[in-house]
């Protein structure tokens, strides 16, 4: 009889020790899971971070496109009225030398 109880103790000592192991192996991998998802949650961070700064960055490569592309439309303008204006000159100069050159030949048959 005694045997058998120290069969049964040494069964109960197995499983026990067996349900240790059982217990340790899954505090080791909820500790490995919680250090994963730790990294995760911190690559997860970084990434959101830099998300955030290349969005911002491009916000403000749009919002200084734009106002170059304002400036250059504003310039394109500019030019346009410049070259208006030089076209009228021209004009004007043209005119002007041919009423010179009139007025010099009618003078010339006056003489």
């Amino acid at each position: 009889m005694p045997n058998i109880i120290c069969l049964i103790l040494l069964i109960l000592l197995y499983y026990t020790n067996l349900n240790h192991r059982e217990l340790e192996n899954a505090r080791s991998e909820k500790t490995v899971a919680f250090e994963r998802a730790k990294v995760l949650e911190e690559r997860l961070t970084e990434q959101t971070e830099r998300l955030q700064t290349e969005s911002k960055q491009s916000q403000e490569t749009e919002a200084a496109r734009s106002e170059v592309l304002r400036e250059y439309r504003a310039l394109k303008y500019e030019m346009t009225k410049k070259n208006e204006e030089l076209s009228s000159l021209k004009d004007n100069i043209t005119m002007i030398e041919k009423r010179r050159i009139e007025v010099e030949q009618r003078n010339s048959g006056i003489s």
